[in-house]
Protein backbone atom coordinates (compact mmCIF):
# COMPACT_ATOMS: atom_id res chain seq x y z
CA UNK A 1 0.00 0.00 0.00
CA UNK A 2 2.87 2.38 0.67
CA UNK A 3 4.00 1.94 -2.55
CA UNK A 4 0.87 2.87 -4.17
CA UNK A 5 0.66 5.71 -2.02
CA UNK A 6 4.10 7.05 -2.59
CA UNK A 7 3.69 6.63 -6.54
CA UNK A 8 0.20 8.66 -6.55
CA UNK A 9 1.90 11.68 -4.51
CA UNK A 10 4.67 11.00 -6.80
CA UNK A 11 2.75 11.29 -10.17
CA UNK A 12 0.86 13.79 -8.80
CA UNK A 13 3.28 15.99 -7.35
CA UNK A 14 5.29 15.75 -11.44
CA UNK A 15 2.20 17.10 -12.72
CA UNK A 16 2.08 20.16 -10.54
CA UNK A 17 5.35 21.09 -10.64
CA UNK A 18 5.70 24.38 -12.35
CA UNK A 19 8.61 26.68 -13.24
CA UNK A 20 9.30 30.19 -12.84
CA UNK A 21 8.94 30.38 -16.30
CA UNK A 22 5.57 29.64 -16.31
CA UNK A 23 5.16 32.66 -15.12
CA UNK A 24 7.30 34.59 -17.44
CA UNK A 25 5.20 33.04 -20.38
CA UNK A 26 1.79 34.37 -18.72
CA UNK A 27 3.23 37.83 -18.69
CA UNK A 28 4.20 37.15 -22.10
CA UNK A 29 0.91 36.30 -23.37
CA UNK A 30 -0.96 38.71 -21.11
CA UNK A 31 1.39 41.62 -22.79
CA UNK A 32 1.66 40.33 -26.21
CA UNK A 33 5.06 40.54 -26.21
CA UNK A 34 7.56 37.86 -27.62
CA UNK A 35 10.19 35.94 -26.44
CA UNK A 36 12.62 37.50 -28.51
CA UNK A 37 11.56 40.80 -27.31
CA UNK A 38 11.88 39.96 -23.85
CA UNK A 39 15.35 38.47 -24.26
CA UNK A 40 16.51 41.17 -26.25
CA UNK A 41 14.88 43.71 -23.28
CA UNK A 42 16.47 42.17 -20.36
CA UNK A 43 20.08 41.30 -22.19
CA UNK A 44 20.14 37.50 -22.77
CA UNK A 45 19.99 35.65 -25.91
CA UNK A 46 16.63 33.67 -27.19
CA UNK A 47 18.23 30.58 -25.86
CA UNK A 48 19.40 31.41 -22.64
CA UNK A 49 15.83 32.96 -22.20
CA UNK A 50 14.16 29.41 -23.72
CA UNK A 51 16.19 28.11 -20.53
CA UNK A 52 14.95 30.33 -17.97
CA UNK A 53 11.59 29.40 -19.19
CA UNK A 54 12.30 25.70 -19.38
CA UNK A 55 13.34 25.96 -15.92
CA UNK A 56 16.68 24.15 -17.24
CA UNK A 57 18.28 27.44 -15.67
CA UNK A 58 17.66 28.79 -12.09
CA UNK A 59 16.64 32.50 -11.59
CA UNK A 60 19.33 33.94 -9.82
CA UNK A 61 19.58 37.37 -7.96
CA UNK A 62 20.76 39.42 -10.68
CA UNK A 63 17.87 38.16 -12.96
CA UNK A 64 15.23 38.56 -10.26
CA UNK A 65 16.36 42.40 -10.07
CA UNK A 66 16.33 42.41 -14.04
CA UNK A 67 12.91 40.97 -14.38
CA UNK A 68 11.59 43.36 -11.20
CA UNK A 69 12.50 46.18 -13.81
CA UNK A 70 10.96 44.73 -16.68
CA UNK A 71 7.86 42.97 -15.79
CA UNK A 72 7.09 44.44 -12.50
CA UNK A 73 6.98 41.95 -9.63
CA UNK A 74 9.61 42.41 -7.41
CA UNK A 75 13.24 40.66 -7.19
CA UNK A 76 12.13 38.81 -3.98
CA UNK A 77 8.83 36.97 -5.29
CA UNK A 78 11.12 35.78 -8.66
CA UNK A 79 13.63 34.52 -6.04
CA UNK A 80 10.83 32.86 -3.85
CA UNK A 81 9.25 31.35 -7.20
CA UNK A 82 12.60 29.66 -7.54
CA UNK A 83 13.45 28.44 -3.94
CA UNK A 84 9.62 26.76 -4.44
CA UNK A 85 10.50 25.45 -7.48
CA UNK A 86 14.14 23.66 -6.35
CA UNK A 87 12.53 22.62 -2.96
CA UNK A 88 9.45 21.11 -5.25
CA UNK A 89 11.80 19.44 -7.49
CA UNK A 90 14.02 17.83 -4.67
CA UNK A 91 10.70 16.52 -2.87
CA UNK A 92 10.35 14.86 -6.26
CA UNK A 93 13.77 13.58 -5.99
CA UNK A 94 13.45 12.19 -2.74
CA UNK A 95 9.99 10.55 -3.70
CA UNK A 96 11.49 8.84 -6.69
CA UNK A 97 14.74 7.75 -4.76
CA UNK A 98 12.32 6.19 -2.06
CA UNK A 99 9.88 4.77 -4.83
CA UNK A 100 13.07 2.84 -6.16
CA UNK A 101 13.75 1.14 -2.33
CA UNK A 102 10.58 -0.32 -1.74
Amino acid sequence: MQKKLDMTTLEAKKRLLTCPGNTILEYLTHQQISEIELAKCIGISGIELKELIEGTVPIMPNMAATLEKTLGSSTTFWLNLEKQYQAKKAEIHSLEKRSELI
